[in-house]
């Protein structure tokens, strides 16, 4: 391998681990705003799908992490690449089943959903 290949792969590998940590860091911030403003997945989701088409966009989550107001962290290309990557279909827009799929979770823990058996009275 020459010099010149040399760089080119390590040049590579520095672009897709600075992609990989740039998707972390969205995602980070999106389960942090979700977690923070809603309790119930389904709640979210329809808060989020302001256009009522049944599914959420990049732009949608861009007003939720402040992308319009010129937040230096935000990455729109990121957020679309985000979104594909946690879509079934690959598709630039994300439905209620994937939506919870990938912040059920965070939105609604399942210790939440834990109670003691000897809460219940007895018939």
């Amino acid at each position: 391998m020459t010099n010149t290949e040399s760089a080119s792969v390590m040049s590579n590998s520095n672009k897709n681990r600075d992609i990989s940590n740039k998707l972390k860091e969205m995602e980070k911030i999106l389960f942090e705003r979700l977690s923070n403003n809603w309790v119930s997945v389904r709640k979210a989701f329809l808060d989020l799908d302001q256009d009522y088409d049944g599914f959420i966009t990049a732009e949608d989550f861009a007003k939720l992490i402040g992308g319009s107001s010129g937040n230096s962290k935000f990455d729109f290309n990121i957020l679309k690449i985000l979104i594909k990557m946690k879509n079934v279909k690959k598709a630039s827009q994300i439905n209620y089943t994937d939506f919870s799929r990938w912040f059920g979770q965070i939105i609604e823990p399942a210790e939440a959903f834990y109670f003691r058996h000897d809460s219940m009275k007895n018939p």
